[in-house]
């Protein structure tokens, strides 16, 4: 009955459709799933026994490591959503943003961390137009009332932290749809000023 559940969860393991990766204490990878291999660009044979921190992008790597000695002293589990800002790096070295849950685990090898990883490229890009369609109008593409006032809240703070002086100037524009026109005629060279 054992061996039926060990061979039922390594089929879960490898049909997962997101990645999942296991490392022991020392952040060396013990395990890697076919998805895993897709998203980073990786044969599992080139990832197991390097340190994780092969699938982080090089300008986080010491973070990264210094995190993971952190939470193996008070491991927890981490859900997906948790709010950190993560990116991986494929084997090509780009990178791309990543959610991430974690798990710890005590086993017959030790203690161990199973980590699932979501490619979250396409919820970042919907993210950041869903900001863009806040901050600006949709026909001209200049920035509106709510991108002033967030123009406005930097630039006070960015005031009273360095005491450095600053102007507002608002302008009343008549006939914006020829500036929209010309904007259109000229294409980049138009700049929105806010």
């Amino acid at each position: 009955q054992r061996q039926h559940a060990h061979s039922f969860f390594e089929e879960l393991f490898l049909a997962s459709p997101e990645a999942i990766v296991v490392v022991d204490n020392d952040g060396n990878i013990l395990e890697a799933n076919p998805q895993t291999e897709l998203l980073f660009g990786y044969g599992c044979g080139e990832l197991l026994g390097n340190p994780i921190e092969i699938l982080v992008p090089d300008r986080l790597r010491p973070v990264h490591a210094a995190h993971r000695n952190v939470y193996r002293n008070a491991p927890h589990v981490r859900p997906m959503g948790a709010g950190h800002d993560l990116y991986g790096k494929r084997k090509d070295g780009s990178e791309f943003p990543v959610d991430i849950m974690l798990s710890p685990m005590e086993t017959a090898r030790g203690h161990i961390v199973m980590s699932v990883i979501r490619d979250i490229t396409e919820r970042k890009q919907t993210e950041e137009l869903m900001q863009k369609l806040a901050l600006s109008d949709p026909l001209t593409g200049i920035g509106n009332y709510r991108r002033l006032q967030e123009a406005f809240d930097t630039e006070s703070k960015w005031f009273n932290r360095t005491g450095r002086h600053s102007t507002l100037l608002l302008l009343d524009i008549d006939g914006l749809n020829q500036i929209t026109g010309l904007r259109e005629r000229i294409g980049g060279l138009f700049r929105e000023t806010v």
